[in-house]
C-alpha cells in the first residue's frame, strides 16, 4: 500500500510526502496471499529438508511464539482440514 498526503498542524508542517509499506501476511510462508496446503508443505520442507526459510520467519509463526517448530505445521493442518482457529493476520 501507499499514500501521498498533505498535512498541517502547530508542530510541523508537511506539505507532500510519500510512504511505501509491504504487506506481510502473517503465516503464510509460500507469500502466495492465501493460506493453504502449500504452507504446510513450505514449514515441514524448512524444518525436516533444509528447505528455504520462511521471509519473513514470522510468516511461518502459527503459533505465534516466536519460533518455527512442529506445532507451527499441526497448528495449520488443525485449521485447514479440522476447523481449528485461524491464525491472526
Amino acid at each position: 500500500p501507499s499514500a501521498i498526503w498533505i498535512s498541517k498542524s502547530d508542530n510541523y508542517v508537511l506539505e507532500a510526502g510519500f510512504v511505501y509499506a509491504s504487506y506481510v501476511m502473517l503465516v503464510d510462508p509460500t507469500a502466495d496471499g492465501i493460506i493453504n496446503s502449500a504452507d504446510v508443505v513450505y514449514l515441514i520442507n524448512y524444518l525436516f529438508k533444509d528447505g528455504l526459510e520462511p521471509s519473513p520467519m514470522e510468516a511461518g509463526d502459527a503459533t505465534y511464539d516466536g519460533v518455527i517448530s512442529s506445532a507451527d505445521i499441526v497448528y495449520l493442518i488443525n485449521y485447514l482440514f479440522k476447523g481449528g482457529e485461524p491464525p491472526a493476520y
